[in-house]
């Protein structure tokens, strides 16, 4: 959780959404997991690149170069594969705790839709938040449903709540310029 989220979203449900797919991650133990799985990504990045030393020592060097040159993608592949579960996971126990609470989950799904063009920007121009937490038309269409079958998607916030995020995210605005 940092300002430029706060500044970014649009109402507090869009901040309490993040919280609890945040918090989840806590919970769940996905630093942890996450050490683990880029530990295990690496095996087949250390396999292509094993494969192109040996490659390039048998008088292909093209091929060799190739194998190392690749070697990376063969990791992040391995570790995407087991962060998206994670994020999954993160989505749907968001929405859980946001339903336990009596509050509307709609604000995780209105964050997702208000972000879905970062997808489309070099990593570099991405929000720090986006590029770690990919969203996939699928990913968001997902939580949608999540939140519609949680029968709380239509709860509204009270005026209190309103006057206090707009005041919050006012002061931080003012602050900071």
């Amino acid at each position: 959780l940092h300002t430029v989220l706060i500044i970014a979203a649009d109402s507090s449900l869009q901040i309490k959404g993040v919280i609890g797919h945040e918090t989840c991650h806590i919970a769940c133990g996905h630093s942890v997991s996450r050490s683990r799985a880029a530990g295990v990504a690496m095996r087949p990045a250390l396999l292509s690149i094993g494969l192109g030393i040996l490659a390039m020592a048998a008088g292909e060097g093209g091929a060799g170069a190739a194998l190392i040159g690749s070697s990376q993608q063969f990791a992040a592949l391995n570790f995407f594969t087991h962060t998206r579960s994670e994020e999954a996971t993160a989505d749907a126990a968001a929405v859980e705790y946001l339903t336990q609470l009596g509050q509307s989950p709609r604000g995780i799904v209105e964050f997702f839709e208000n972000f879905r063009y970062q997808e489309v920007l070099s990593s570099a121009r991405r929000y720090p938040y986006f590029r770690a937490h990919p969203l996939a038309s699928d990913r968001i269409r997902t939580v949608r449903q999540l939140a519609e079958d949680s029968g709380m998607m239509d709860t509204p916030q009270t005026d209190r709540e309103l006057n206090q995020y707009q005041m919050m995210r006012a002061k931080l605005i003012g602050f900071l310029d």
